[in-house]
């Protein structure tokens, strides 16, 4: 399961619409980007009593993809550790020594 949540390609992004709401929002928003990026994480995660995730914070849940403005992937981190980074793919199980 874990393996198949790290080969994230452009086509299994987008097929959500996360990443369009927020380039959206990140325009519409009096906060920008940071509002953006809360409307979309904290407060479903603050709705749903989810109190162990929705932040970027010491001892939260959090995965990350960091997306390029062409919805390219540059970075994956699952639990915390860098999984796939600007093309290299860890090991299954075994986090990236480095980040390019």
């Amino acid at each position: 399961m874990r393996a198949a949540c790290c080969r994230s390609s452009r086509r299994t992004i987008t097929r959500t619409a996360i990443l369009p709401a927020i380039r959206v929002l990140s325009r519409t928003d009096p906060e920008g980007l940071a509002g953006a990026a809360r409307l979309a994480t904290v407060n479903p995660a603050r709705a749903l009593g989810l109190t162990d995730r929705g932040a970027l914070e010491v001892g939260k849940r959090a995965d990350l993809i960091v997306v390029d403005p062409q919805d390219r992937v540059g970075l994956t981190m699952v639990a915390g550790r860098t999984v796939y980074s600007n093309g290299t793919l860890a090991p299954v199980g075994q986090p990236l020594d480095t980040v390019a």
